[in-house]
């Protein structure tokens, strides 16, 4: 992905995602501790513990190979603002 795209989603590590997870249903039922919070976020440090190795699915701008058939990369990041924005609010 061209550093374009990645200015178009732009990460602040904020936690929001890693913190809620039962917000995204069963996608992320793997990476789950049983209290809707990602087995590598670092609530003390509010980051990821393997934010350079984490997952595909963690990884936004990565990830929109799954939905460039439904969507164009600007609605995609939208989108996932919008998502990100949400989360914000559930902290």
């Amino acid at each position: 992905m061209s550093s374009d795209h990645a200015a178009l989603f732009h990460c602040s590590r904020c936690g929001a995602c890693c913190s809620h997870l039962k917000e995204f249903g069963e996608l992320y039922g793997d990476l789950d501790d049983g209290h809707g919070v990602c087995i590598f976020y670092d609530k003390g440090m509010h980051s990821c513990r393997q934010y350079i190795d984490r997952p595909l699915k963690c990884r936004v701008v990565e990830s929109y190979v799954f939905f460039k058939e439904q969507m164009a990369f600007k609605e995609y990041c939208r989108i996932n603002k919008q998502g990100c924005a949400y989360l914000q609010t559930l902290s």
